[in-house]
């Protein structure tokens, strides 16, 4: 079944991203939800969404949004920034009930049941397998890897906002009863200790399931292993294509994060309005496959523009530092830089940029826009101002959000364990948690309870509107045919007034919304047989 023609530009791109890790060679596609361009006029109230759309771990340092007109690619649906109407921004999912009666097949207990045909054969997972593993008494183990040290940790630091929103929510009245327990693990940014924390973790034979693992090569690393033992991955820590992958890899869910794919979209779209003329693109890069995403999706969504790519530099993730990568990027005088990394080399590029003559049009990564990246400027005497990005969510800070539950929740609890509120990096791990929440609730609802089943399950099942969601986006999946949790987002511009204090990040640009669009991993296997 072929995706409309709306939807085919977004496919592509997906296609383009899609590399070759997946080892499953089903070529069943599911149809891509195609959407007619429509727009709403900024400042105006967005359409209700029925199921918003996720965050990065790097919440803005603030989601202050001024009124943005402009048009759209085919396709997409625009709408204004801005606090979602809609949204109840709960501080805890709501309890779940099954109208569907999904879960555990009454007449063959290894089969389960979801939303849109998806279906757990658990008949095949070892033989050890136990559906509940890792739930003992009150206890619901996790464990994630993320980094805590190396040039990556800032990223890291929404894993501790992570725990933090367990402890909150263990403290009023856990997931029907049952506390969760979350391990940190600190893989420094390195695939290879990711492997290992696994594989310990596996060997412990103590741990329910994974969640927030953050890295693209990361959770390749670890992917087949995991879904070998039938062991959940929830709420993947990257925006990679791979995690569409819902027929090879059914134990990992879809992406905690924006899409690559669709913020590359995003990006493109903006350049392309904002230089009608023309204009000259440089980019720095990560050299693994997150970076490589970015990349392959910036140039697919600029084809057919008279943009070009006149170079990007590949950076080592262990690098001290980019200057070397800045310096040949600067010789370039291109009029864009788009930073396709994270981390301390988003504060490093953000310095150099500020400290040079050359001054193009910036862009930062989505993972780039918590204080935690913004405040080493400062310390430096620095600010980030006029740089870029692409963002799906409020920041906790705004004040159109000060007084709904997940806010107040955030600001009164963290202080109670020693945490600043203000490091908005801690809100984007409460986002992520939370929605680790909503998959444990979806599953305990499902026929035979919580366990590793129903939670595969669950994750394709996602429709509670996340907190802090900007108006017009959704947040949702749904069985074999809708496995990406974030496909839209605004561009905004990061404004200072104060150089002492983290600015705010203002609207400059449409939200642009490819909802349903991306589809299936599986959309790369029907592009290419056609």
């Amino acid at each position: 079944m072929r995706v409309g023609a709306a939807g085919a530009v977004v496919t592509c791109l997906l296609l383009a991203a899609c590399g070759s890790d997946k080892k499953s060679t089903s070529t069943t596609a599911a149809s891509a939800t195609t959407a007619a361009a429509s727009t709403t006029a900024a400042g105006s109230t967005a359409p209700s969404a029925s199921t918003p759309a996720g965050s990065t771990p790097g919440t803005g340092a603030t989601g202050a949004s001024t009124p943005a007109t402009g048009s759209t690619g085919a396709g997409s649906s625009t709408t204004a920034g801005g606090a979602a109407a809609t949204n109840p921004n709960l501080a805890i999912p709501t309890d779940e009930t099954n109208p569907n009666g999904y879960g555990q097949d009454p007449t063959n207990p290894s089969l389960y049941k979801g939303a849109g045909g998806f279906t757990i054969d658990t008949s095949k997972c070892p033989s050890d397998w136990n559906a509940t593993g890792g739930i003992s008494g009150d206890t619901i183990k996790l464990f994630t890897a993320l980094p805590l040290s190396g040039p990556i940790a800032s990223v890291g630091i929404y894993g501790q906002g992570m725990k933090s929103y367990f402890d909150y929510v263990n403290a009023n009245g856990g997931i029907g009863g049952k506390k969760v327990q979350f391990d940190l693990n600190d893989n420094q940014y390195k695939p290879d200790l990711t492997k290992t924390i696994v594989d310990q973790a596996l060997a412990d034979g103590s741990y329910f399931a994974s969640s927030g693992i953050n890295g693209t090569p990361h959770n390749l690393a670890i992917w087949d292993e995991m879904n070998a033992e039938c062991i959940p991955m929830m709420v993947t820590g990257s925006g990679a294509a791979q995690w569409g992958d819902v027929i090879g890899h059914p134990w990992t869910a879809p992406g905690g994060t924006f899409a690559y794919v669709a913020e590359s979209r995003v990006q493109a779209e903006y350049l392309k309005k904002k230089y009608p003329n023309g204009a000259k693109v440089v980019t720095i890069t990560i050299n693994n496959d997150f970076g490589k995403q970015y990349l392959t999706g910036l140039k697919e969504g600029l084809k057919g523009s008279n943009i070009e790519v006149v170079g990007s530099e590949m950076h080592d993730p262990a690098a001290p530092n980019l200057d070397n990568e800045f310096t040949s990027a600067s010789a370039t005088n291109a009029d864009v830089l788009i930073l396709e990394s994270s981390g301390a080399f988003c504060t490093q590029t953000m310095a150099n940029l500020e400290r040079s003559s050359w001054k193009p049009l910036f862009f930062l990564p989505n993972a780039c826009g918590s204080t935690s990246i913004f405040q080493p400027l400062i310390d430096q005497g620095l600010t980030g101002k006029g740089a870029y990005i692409v963002q799906t969510s409020i920041a906790p800070n705004d004040p159109s959000v000060a007084d709904t539950p997940f806010i107040k929740a955030y600001k009164e609890f963290l202080p109670t364990v020693k945490m600043d509120p203000a490091n908005t990096a801690f809100a984007g791990g409460w986002q992520y948690a939370w929605a680790t929440v909503e998959v444990l609730k979806i599953a305990a609802s499902y026929n035979g309870g919580l366990n590793r089943a129903n939670v595969a399950l669950a994750a394709r099942a996602m429709d509670q509107p996340l907190p802090l969601l900007l108006s017009g986006l959704s947040f949702k999946t749904f069985g074999t045919t809708d496995e990406y949790l974030y496909e839209g987002g605004q561009v905004k511009e990061y404004n200072v007034t104060d150089p002492k204090t983290p600015g705010t990040f203002t609207a400059v640009g449409d939200l642009l919304n490819f909802e349903g669009q991306l589809g299936t991993y599986d959309n790369c296997a029907q592009a290419r047989t056609g």
